[in-house]
């Protein structure tokens, strides 16, 4: 037997299989999707299994595979289809591919060992070699026992050692009870909402974090602080072994008619996907968890994905609530380890009906797959960023296809690249939109300045936040820009203060008193003197969240203010959380990611500061994303939107206020033909970093090349120099996807001496 073999060794030269010869003892245990060791060149390496067979057309001397490290299927043959998938769709390193295919607690995850539970119940031979050691090596000799090894592994008696945790059926369910030393604590100072937990679980003496959500409404986070202050604690109790699977009855959902239709038509259809959209955020999930119930009860599975962590949980906890007895699993960045490998052996052994999880969940084996959910489908969240560069969409497309599952596309509202496919007849609509009166202000910031001198926060914004804030109800202020001032000027020679590096203009970073670049965050002390003249006569221009803070310190200085930039997000998100929840602070700050992430809040004013910025970025989308953020804010419930511009003119404010977006995808889809814009033509970026000469050479050649294989309508723009990326940039329009990755690997092949970095964006965030 021969295994192709992908080593991982990330090189242009040896980036494709490699045959190796399987061992005699090794045939059993080898399958698709195995990591082994190999002997390549003179060292030991690690290597994926992607395919076996009988023969080799290698002539020489096959080396025989040194160890295998999986002694179960951790890799599935549908997970090696979607690295070959991301393989021949981007430019990555095929091992590269095959890595994220695996948790991370997998990936370094080199396990040798046996765990001894119950050594009367061995077979004799097993027992002999294992002898009365309760960990054991695996070596050459339970390899060859290894049938046996596997029936002690189901019964119980074995189990596989993973180094910091064990392979084995050791299940828990945490509830929540009151502390031992809670009657000494004061309960008098905690808000409403943490008593009324608290007399929930007196009441209940235990209880899961899903029952404590559902009957008090309260959020998770705030459920978990009054853990972390001591008035509750956790408890883990064992359960058994298999989860029972339970026929789950359909639910008495009182649908109106045009929502029975919307049903009616998803039931009766299937090939293609389903793009959902609606303002009714309560028919939405109705209508998904029908959904799901209809594939669970067909004996298959749910994979649903949410572009953030908070709408992940959110969701999950919304579906514990309605179908408590779902198998349900929820994967994200943030829980532990232990609780993620705790879910992952569950999914494995089939025990699960619906996993919800954010992109790290994409890849998650699923062997039943019926159903498919892509929640916001729109959101940026979804396209990774790091190497391999990939859409969820697409890996959501390709494991539907697979199984030949249904997919539902959730958005408010959808792309325009989303909504085309549905006249292009590639994807299913189902509309359902509820006409909901929204009171909405577009502020002309020009008449602002002459009227009242002011280019930052508006007389009426300001009067507005007076109101919210006298009848004790929230206010949120979106801007993307985090810096006080994002231009520093010499008044005295004119000279703009720049990186370095980057050769761009510094911002001035009030909290940290620092000069840095936006780009590649150099930085240096603000000492107030210019780097030109050494004179003191620095002027700041333009603004961000921090001079507005500074603005709303001044006008409401008995404000609760809380400013959430990525450094918030990134340490503890949570206790943002709790504090908008609990009623905490009054005025939050903070950029666009921000719209979706306050479902539980008091929000009841949402101002949106300088749209224009966003108007103007370097993307044909940025119409497309202006549209879609004041879509979302007139879209919730009991909201007043302000929206602070220099353009009211534009009609992308007139759309998105009177809820037009049909109309607005009229006007935008003409122009994208006009102009040749996605959906009708593919746009990618190739960046190419090094040293000088060899990328302009890489860039021209690449160009000709293009020129000569790519077929129907296409265009090369550049080669431009970026300094953010010290390379040079390619914009790449065209109809032939599958010819453009074959150029850009066979031109990256022709200069892989050139010592260039290569990197194909297939969806590009940015062009500049």
């Amino acid at each position: 037997m021969i295994a192709k073999v992908i080593v991982d060794v990330k090189h242009e030269n040896v980036d494709n299989a490699f045959d190796y010869k399987i061992p005699e003892e090794f045939c059993d245990i080898i399958r698709v999707g195995s990591r082994v060791f190999v002997e390549f060149g003179l060292r030991k390496v690690l290597g994926y299994v992607i395919e076996i067979v009988h023969q080799t057309e290698y002539s020489g001397t096959l080396k025989p595979i040194l160890e295998i490290l999986d002694f179960d299927q951790n890799l599935n043959e549908e997970q090696v289809k979607i690295a070959e998938y991301i393989y021949s769709t981007t430019n990555a390193f095929y091992s590269s591919c095959l890595e994220i295919m695996l948790p991370s607690f997998l990936r370094g995850d080199y396990r040798k060992y046996l765990l001894v539970h119950d050594f009367k119940k061995l077979d004799p031979e097993l027992a002999l070699v294992i002898g009365q050691r309760k960990k054991v090596a695996i070596g050459p000799e339970l390899i060859k026992l290894w049938s046996k090894v596997k029936i002690a592994l189901k019964e119980g008696s074995l189990e596989v050692d993973y180094g910091y945790q064990t392979y084995g059926k050791k299940r828990y369910t945490k509830f929540y009870v009151l502390a031992k030393d809670y009657y000494s604590l004061d309960i008098t100072s905690l808000s409403l909402v943490r008593k009324e937990i608290i007399n929930y679980i007196h009441l209940k003496e235990k209880a899961t974090l899903e029952e404590i959500v559902s009957n008090v409404g309260c959020s998770q986070y705030l459920v978990n602080d009054l853990v972390k202050k001591s008035y509750l604690k956790i408890v883990e109790e064992k359960v058994i072994d298999e989860i029972e699977k339970k026929d789950i009855p359909k639910r008495n959902t009182n649908y109106n008619f045009a929502q029975q239709e919307l049903i009616n038509k998803y039931q009766s259809l299937d090939k293609k996907p389903f793009l959902l959209y609606t303002n009714d955020e309560h028919f939405q999930m109705n209508f998904l968890i029908d959904a799901m119930i209809d594939v669970i009860n067909q004996n298959k599975q749910v994979l649903l994905l949410a572009p953030t962590i908070v709408y992940a949980n959110e969701v999950s906890l919304i579906i514990r609530n309605k179908l408590p007895q779902i198998r349900l699993a929820t994967l994200t960045s943030n829980i532990k380890p232990s609780e993620y490998y705790e879910q992952y052996l569950n999914i494995i052994a089939g025990n699960i009906d619906v996993v919800v999880a954010t992109k790290v969940g994409v890849f998650t084996p699923l062997t039943k797959l019926g159903l498919v959910i892509l929640l916001d489908e729109a959101n940026q969240n979804y396209i990774n960023e790091q190497n391999p560069r990939f859409s969820c969409r697409d890996i959501v497309l390709f494991r539907a296809k697979y199984h030949q599952a249904k997919v539902i596309l959730t958005s408010l509202p959808p792309s325009i690249n989303s909504y085309y496919q549905v006249y292009l007849s590639k994807y299913y609509l189902l509309r359902y939109i509820v006409n909901r009166p929204s009171e909405v202000h577009i502020i002309n910031m020009k008449e602002e300045i002459l009227n009242h001198g002011t280019n930052i926060l508006s007389k009426s914004l300001i009067d507005a936040i007076k109101e919210t804030l006298s009848q004790k109800r929230q206010v949120l202020l979106l801007l993307n820009r985090i810096a006080h001032s994002t231009l520093i000027r010499c008044e005295n020679c004119q000279e703009v203060e720049k990186c370095p590096n980057c050769k761009i203009s510094l911002s001035y970073y009030q909290r940290n008193n620092v000069y840095r670049c936006n780009y590649c965050n150099y930085s240096i002390p603000a000492t107030g003197i210019c780097s030109s003249c050494k004179s003191r006569s620095l002027i700041l221009h333009g603004f961000g969240l921090e001079q507005i803070q500074s603005l709303i310190h001044q006008n409401f200085p008995n404000a609760k203010v809380l400013m959430v930039d990525a450094e918030k997000i990134n340490q503890d998100f949570s206790e943002v959380l709790i504090n908008i929840e609990e009623g905490n602070v009054d005025i939050i700050l903070g950029t666009h990611i921000m719209i979706d992430s306050f479902k539980n809040s008091q929000i009841e004013l949402v101002g949106i500061i300088d749209p224009d910025r966003m108007l103007h970025y370097d993307h044909f989308r940025a119409k497309e994303l202006v549209f879609m953020e004041i879509y979302k804010c007139i879209n919730r419930k009991n909201t007043k939107v302000y929206i602070q511009t220099y353009h009211p003119q534009d009609n992308v404010f007139s759309y998105a206020i009177n809820n037009s977006f049909e109309a607005f995808y009229e006007d935008e889809i003409k122009k994208r033909q006009l102009l040749l814009y996605e959906p009708f033509i593919e746009i990618n970026r190739l960046l190419i970093c090094g040293e000088f000469k060899a990328m302009y050479h890489f860039a021209n050649y690449f160009k000709k090349v293009f020129s000569k294989i790519v077929k129907g309508t296409k265009d090369v723009l550049g080669p431009v120099y970026l300094p953010k990326y010290s390379g040079v940039q390619l914009i790449i329009k065209h109809e032939d996807y599958d010819n453009v990755i074959r150029v850009v690997r066979s031109v990256s092949e022709k200069f892989k001496d050139q010592q260039l970095n290569i990197i194909f964006e297939q969806y590009p965030n940015s062009f500049s």
